[in-house]
């Protein structure tokens, strides 16, 4: 899983509070947001701008009877989750997202697996 160790999922509103994704084979997290070379007149570069960019994250479960995240649901519902990521060198962060897409997809050996891909509205660095 990169450089994550760990993953959890939690809802604002659920009693239950956060559960440990344990299902999870492979997560990456990317920033859309590059930086673009800034220009003058005369074609000379003056600095940069760093464009903000949605994060996505992307998930590929290891699809079960009874999977521990109703991934269609959430999606359904346009709930929104926060995910806990523990990253290698002690950060934690939290980000708030959303469903954006599901694919399902399986092998000729029976392996079934999901990859989830997640819009995050907002990131927080909680260590």
């Amino acid at each position: 899983m990169s450089n994550v160790t760990k993953a959890a999922l939690g809802w604002e509103d659920d009693i239950h509070g956060s559960i440990d994704l344990e299902d999870i084979e492979d997560f990456s997290i990317s920033d859309d947001g590059s930086a673009a070379a800034v220009f003058n007149v005369t074609g000379n570069s003056i600095g940069a701008e760093f464009p903000p960019g949605a994060k996505t994250v992307s998930l590929t479960e290891r699809t079960k009877k009874s999977p521990q995240v109703n991934w269609r649901r959430l999606r359904k519902e346009e709930r929104e989750a926060t995910l806990y990521v523990d990253e290698i060198g002690g950060e934690l962060w939290a980000y708030r997202v959303v469903v954006s897409k599901i694919d399902s997809s399986s092998d000729n050996q029976s392996k079934h697996q999901r990859t989830i891909e997640l819009i995050a509205l907002e990131d927080t660095q909680l260590r």
